[in-house]
């Protein structure tokens, strides 16, 4: 969940950049709090990062994982990099474009985000796979084995936990 929140606050981030466009008299301070955002959003993300490297990591193989992870995304950075200098070169002057382009942007980082996360088998229990195993017992009256893949499954990353019936 906080991977994905804090995903979603990076794109708001890059959203204020993109706006020091509207505001030119205002650049610093727009400047700088788009700088802000994207910084709190690093230190959401960055916790998980470690549970998630964690979740790959079979034989005590955690530095090597860690290692490709951040040389993969130095790589996608200046990927990016590349391509926006690319995009702004077709797009010019236009803001229509610009907002165009940063709303498929948000799309496609957050949906590949979505699918990536959806695919993870987390072995330790968090709030919400913990309510999820409670519920399972609870609505079996007795012992019910809950799987981790069915415990991953069930939970919803995007809404916060609930203690309702599912």
């Amino acid at each position: 969940r906080w991977r994905m929140r804090g995903d979603m606050l990076y794109t708001l981030g890059v959203g204020t950049e993109i706006a020091t466009r509207l505001v030119p008299q205002y650049f610093l301070l727009v400047g700088t709090m788009a700088n802000a955002i994207k910084s709190v959003s690093y230190m959401m993300r960055l916790p998980t990062a470690a549970a998630i490297r964690r979740h790959f990591s079979l034989r005590e193989n955690f530095g090597d994982l860690s290692a490709k992870a951040n040389s993969q995304e130095v790589l996608s950075m200046l990927l990016g990099t590349f391509v926006g200098i690319g995009l702004s070169y077709m797009i010019d002057n236009s803001l229509k474009a610009l907002f165009a382009f940063y709303i498929i942007y948000v799309q496609m980082f957050i949906l590949f985000n979505y699918w990536s996360l959806r695919v993870l088998r987390m072995r330790t229990l968090n709030l919400q796979r913990t309510l999820i195993v409670m519920r399972r017992y609870w609505n079996s009256g007795g012992v019910e084995t809950c799987s981790v893949a069915m415990a991953n499954q069930a939970e919803n990353f995007l809404l916060p936990s609930r203690l309702g019936p599912a």
